[in-house]
């Protein structure tokens, strides 16, 4: 496989999972977060736009390029993409450790779910 077209292929799957992510805990959150000052709607917006914003430019501009450079090469692991989507956990762990938690499960779902959807394409 070419490496554009695993890129293409990679950033479409990420940008897709990051999307369904997101959409997710802003979900959890409204239910769970309903009873605070910012109410359900407040809460769901902010962690969706957060999730988002925060998790665009390591799956898109590091992880994407990175896995697809890899998958071009036949190197597609599951705990190649697990690193992948762990790294911006481990930078926030030393920048905002509060952030880490957030960052470690948004990466490894968008990192080993796109591994999981790109495994099923056709090379």
């Amino acid at each position: 496989m070419s490496f554009l077209r695993a890129l293409w292929l990679t950033e479409a799957s990420a940008a897709v999972l990051l999307l369904s992510c997101a959409l997710a805990l802003a979900i959890f959150s409204a239910v769970v977060g309903g009873s605070s000052m910012l109410g359900a709607k407040g809460s769901a917006e902010i962690t969706f736009w957060y999730t988002l914003i925060l998790g665009a430019g390591p799956a898109l501009l590091f992880g994407a390029p990175i896995y697809a450079f890899l998958r071009s090469r036949g190197y597609q692991r599951v705990w190649i993409a697990a690193a992948l989507g762990a790294a911006p956990g481990v930078f926030a762990l030393v920048v905002e450790p509060q952030l880490a938690p957030h960052a470690f499960g948004v990466g490894l779902v968008v990192a080993v779910g796109t591994h999981c959807v790109l495994a099923m394409v056709r090379e």
